[in-house]
Order: structure tokens, then sequence, then C-alpha cells
């Protein structure tokens, strides 16, 4: 059926429910994706949803930051690295480092980092926990990283990122753990937030299946927040894993996958696993120049996105042949909404001219403004 402002909903007992909108996120402090929730936004208080790290090694302290002059290091297996004296553990430039071993530090100072220098390609097989107070992150300027282990981070207050990447040949491959935590000790007046992994550019991320991506935070936890101009025909985002994003306070938000879009090409992610965060994903443009942003979401059989999903201005697509638990907010543009998965809330199409396929189950949808295309198949829609 052609129809406009079409809504097509559910009944239960003969009752139609109003159509609620998705609440609004507007940025906040300068990056991708802070947010304020607004008033009639889902509940993000919660339990916390980091695992329990490792315990300190018992190895006399390091007092000195390793200085690896740019030759790359190799942290063996059995070996142990503990610190609660310096803020790094390694530093140097352009180094490909090898962790295998164990790695501890609780640096007594604002910052805490594993490797500085810049442009580090990082192998861990091994346990990494770094804990500061309130900047703390795993490398300044991460090329790639290619995890099997367990990576820790975790701040006492204000900021905690995982990995920080940045240009166009950088990559994550993540099958162990990554975990990123902002505890929010202090009510001084800092804004708490964690982000797991921070891309900047076109990389790719591969989080394979058994992999976890983990962010927690009581004003805003990210698990993902990925700004870049996207790639034609390559997923920047390939989970097959869990993705989760988690904030502890009363009024804070979480975000699985956080997108700024600089339009260029579109912006793929292909989710065979779990994303979960209050928006399992949340796009918008990276500037108001931006035309025509396009998100390509394809959530496959065995893929949950537990959250909502806002996906903003432009010709975006969604095929979902697996779940989605929350309510689907295109935004404007001539959006494509197609699948045979499930969805427990509703669909609005926005503005423009839409295309909304339904499923044989209890369908529920909503077409906006402009000439849109809603079929609900069978099902009470």
């Amino acid at each position: 059926m052609v129809q406009d402002d079409a809504l097509v909903y559910a009944t239960a007992g003969g009752r139609e429910a109003p159509l609620p909108r998705l609440s609004s996120i507007e940025s906040m402090g300068g990056w991708s994706g802070a947010a304020s929730r607004a008033a009639d936004g889902p509940d993000a208080s919660g339990p916390s949803i980091m695992p329990t790290p490792p315990t300190c090694p018992n190895v006399a302290p390091l007092t000195e930051t390793i200085m690896t002059g740019g030759n790359g290091y190799t942290i063996a297996a059995g070996t142990s690295l503990y610190s609660n004296a310096i803020n790094c553990i390694l530093s140097g430039y352009n180094d490909l480092i090898t962790n295998n071993g164990t790695v501890w530090l609780h640096s007594p100072t604002v910052h805490g980092w594993f490797a500085t220098g810049g442009l580090s390609s990082i192998i861990n097989s091994g346990d990494i926990y770094i804990r500061g107070e309130r900047q703390v992150q795993l490398a300044a300027q991460t090329v790639s990283l290619t995890n099997t282990g367990s990576i820790y981070i975790v701040a006492d207050m204000g900021r905690s990122r995982g990995v920080t990447i940045e240009g166009y040949a950088a990559s994550v491959d993540n099958s162990g753990l990554i975990a990123v935590q902002t505890l929010g000790v202090s009510g001084d007046g800092f804004t708490n937030h964690a982000i797991a992994i921070e891309v900047m550019g076109t990389p790719g991320i591969i989080n394979r299946a058994g992999g976890r991506i983990l962010a927690e935070a009581p004003d805003l936890a990210i698990a993902i927040s990925y700004g870049g101009s996207g790639n034609e025909n390559t997923p920047v985002l390939d989970n097959a894993g869990l993705i989760a994003a988690n904030a502890t306070a009363a009024g804070g938000i979480s975000i699985g996958v956080d997108i700024a879009q600089y339009g260029t090409h579109p912006t793929i992610v292909v989710n065979s696993g779990t994303i979960r965060g209050d928006y399992a994903i949340y796009a918008q443009a990276a500037s108001e120049t931006v035309v025509n942003p396009i998100e390509v979401i394809d959530n496959r059989a065995t893929g949950v996105l537990d959250g909502d999903v806002s996906l903003g201005i432009g010709d975006d697509r969604i095929q979902n042949d697996g779940r989605i638990i929350g309510n689907v907010d295109m935004g404007a543009g001539n959006d494509r909404f197609l699948g045979s998965g499930t969805i427990s809330g509703i669909v609005d199409m926005g503005f423009g001219a839409d295309i909304y396929s339904g499923t044989a189950g209890n369908d529920r949808a909503r077409g906006g403004r402009d000439s849109d295309v809603l079929s609900g198949h069978d099902g009470q829609d």
C-alpha cells in the first residue's frame, strides 16, 4: 500500500497506543555522540557489566618507563610487569608491541598508559590492566590492535579510552576482551565517560565470535565511536561477538555503536552477534555541511540489536534478518527497512520516500511525510 504519513501498528485488546518517538541525543562536550538524555528516554542505570580484572602480580615494581627507541618490544609469556610509581609502561614511536605476559599498572598521577609515543601497533595475547585517576588509555594514537587476550582500562573519574585509532590503514581485530570503565568515584563535577574503541578514519573493526568490547561509566558509555567517511563495499564494523555499553547512573546514557558520518561513502555495519546499549546504534552527520550521509545496517539471522536504533538524515538502509529489541528511527531521507527478522518496538521511517517491508509477525511502523510504501504482510499490523 502507498500512504502519506502512514501508521501501521499492532493492536492489543482493541486499544491503539500512540507511536513514541525516540529521544533525541544532543551533542555535548565536543565528542561524537556525547549526549544528554531526554526525560522520556530509556533508563540507563543498571548493574555493572565489567568482568573481574586480574590480580596484581607479585613482582618487583618498575620505577621507570621502558624506552623502546622505536625498535619494538615483546613481553614474553610468563613475564609480569607491574608498577604503581610511573604513569606509562612503554614509550617509543612507531613501535610494534607484543604482549604475551601480564602488565599491571596503577598510575599515581592523573594519566595512565600502556604505551606512549604514537603510531603503536599492538598484538596482545596476555593480560593488560591500566588504571589511573582521570585520563587513562591503552596507547596514544594506535595504528592497529590485534587482541586475543584481555585488556582492562580503568579511570577513577573523568575519561577512559581503550583504543584510539586514526588513519586510513588502521585496524582492530578482537577475539578477546576489551573492557573500559570510568568509576566516577568523585563528585567534584567531572563528566564521567568511557569509550572502548574510538576511531577516526576508515579502518576495519572486526569483533570475532567470543570477542567482547565493553564500556561502562556513570554519565556516558560508548563501546565503539566511529568518525569517518566509510568504505564503498567494506564494513567498517563486522561484529560476531558482544559489543555492549552500560551507564551506571540514573540519567546516564549508553551507546553500543556511535557513528559520526562524513558522507563520502556509506558506513556499513554487519552484525551477526550482539550490540547492546540504550541505543544499540546511534548515527548522525559529522557536521551540518555533510550531504546525505548513509548508514547500511545488515543485522543477520543470528544478530541481536539490543536497544534503540537511530540513523538520522540520509538514505539509510536496514536489512533485519535477526532481532531488534527496541525502537528504530530511520530519520529523514529515502530510507529502506527490510528483512525477515523481528522487532519489539516501532519503526519510524521519518521524512522522505521510504520503503518498509514487514514480516509475518505483528509489525508496527510509521511512514511520516512524503509518498511511502509500507507493506505489513501477515500478522496484526
